[in-house]
């Protein structure tokens, strides 16, 4: 994997990957809790939304960004997730939302942002949100300055951090007297699980096509 050490390698990989039909639903569910599907859903009353899967530079190394969420939100308060959010009627796309909602978040403005593609929709039983994931990737140095209101803490991942497999483990998650798997990558302190690491497990997979 030394190719992926290399964020020119990494876009060319992705491009080829992207390009090919996707992982899906499969690759989604290495990931996914095993308490998901006892939510009660009404696809019927969806709220779209969009998130951003950001690679970049940083000391010529390839990383991506996630974040924690404030505690001050509404839903998903405190977890840690992709730069993204709820769509408004003012978005032209779902790419949009997503590139919007990271100049929001993190500072970091659509001009310096190149679309790669998208990844599988996922939708999210708990909130009834479907999330449109976006790769993209920047050229250029970036400096994130966080949104107080919505960020509490900015993490910057490198890529070959998500591709170990020591990256990867899981936890028993006690809900309602009942013990439930829940799988998560490890980042430092924190655990990052449910829709997100469902996200990541896709993208993983299209990295480890080569």
């Amino acid at each position: 994997m030394q190719l992926l050490d290399n964020l020119d390698n990494v876009i060319s990989l992705l491009k080829e990957s992207l390009a090919t039909p996707l992982p899906g639903p499969k690759a989604q569910e290495l990931m996914a809790p095993s308490f998901r599907n006892e939510y009660k859903s009404d696809k019927n009353l969806l709220t779209q939304s969009g998130v951003l899967l950001l690679l970049y530079n940083k000391n010529e190394i390839p990383h991506f960004v996630l974040m924690k969420r404030s505690s001050k939100l509404r839903t998903h308060s405190g977890q840690i997730g992709l730069p993204g959010g709820k769509t408004e009627q003012s978005d032209t796309s779902y790419y949009h939302t997503a590139i919007r909602e990271t100049y929001e978040e993190l500072g970091i403005s659509h001009n310096f942002i190149t679309l790669l593609g998208k990844l599988t929709p996922l939708y999210i039983p708990i909130s009834n949100f479907m999330v449109h994931p976006f790769i993209a990737y920047a050229t250029e140095t970036l400096h994130f300055v966080a949104n107080d209101d919505e960020v509490d803490e900015i993490l910057e991942i490198p890529l070959r951090h998500l591709l170990s497999e020591k990256s990867v483990t899981e936890d028993i998650w006690e809900k309602s007297g009942k013990e439930y798997r829940r799988p998560f990558f490890a980042v430092g302190e924190h655990k990052v699980w449910g829709a997100t690491a469902m996200i990541l497990s896709e993208f993983r997979e299209l990295l480890f096509r080569k």
